[in-house]
């Protein structure tokens, strides 16, 4: 029988940290783990972070954040400079330290991403997949009151304000991080 990989890191991550703590690395290696994902319709891809002495054991921030995030928080977590490149993407290194950002620079609420043809917005309570640029078939699920994405709301009448807000948001993100 296969194992799942959730018991293979259940195993191995109290070996690899043990090995850490016994060569006193512990407090100077930070162990990152997360998945990477692999369609529009992935939501909620697990991250944790392990830094003993630096980073809040169990700590789990709301807000939302991206995988083109990771890059600047890794950068500001190292302090490595970042590359000169028009990056999309903004260090949530206050969040891991369970810190507020300044008010001037609170976090935003959307997630945006590009997957092959298909292009995807989403915030707390929705998530809107365009294909094709548009053309379709495309979606829009409610994720608060069905978070199985099971009934698609994208030409539902109650829902076309929410539909065009993230759609322009969307194309916006687009037209500027797609240079």
């Amino acid at each position: 029988a296969g194992m799942n990989a959730g018991s293979t890191i259940d195993r191995q991550l109290p070996e690899l940290i043990g090995k850490l703590r016994s060569r006193q690395l512990e407090e100077k290696t930070v162990v990152i783990l997360t998945s990477a994902g692999g369609s529009p319709e992935s939501l909620g891809l697990p991250l944790i972070m392990c830094w003993p002495g630096h980073i809040p054991v169990e700590s789990r921030p709301p807000e939302l954040v991206g995988t083109y995030d990771f890059l600047p928080m890794l950068c500001e977590l190292t302090g490595a400079t970042a590359p000169d490149r028009n990056l999309c993407g903004r260090s949530y290194y206050p969040l891991v330290l369970s810190r507020p950002f300044p008010k001037k620079e609170r976090w935003g609420s959307m997630q945006y991403g590009t997957f092959g043809n298909t292009d995807t917005a989403s915030d707390s309570r929705f998530k809107l997949i365009l294909r094709d640029g548009g053309k379709g078939p495309n979606q829009l699920f409610d994720i608060r009151d069905d978070p199985k994405q099971i009934t698609n709301e994208f030409a539902n009448r109650n829902y076309i304000t929410t539909r065009d807000d993230f759609r322009r948001n969307l194309l916006a993100w687009k037209a500027k991080y797609s240079k």
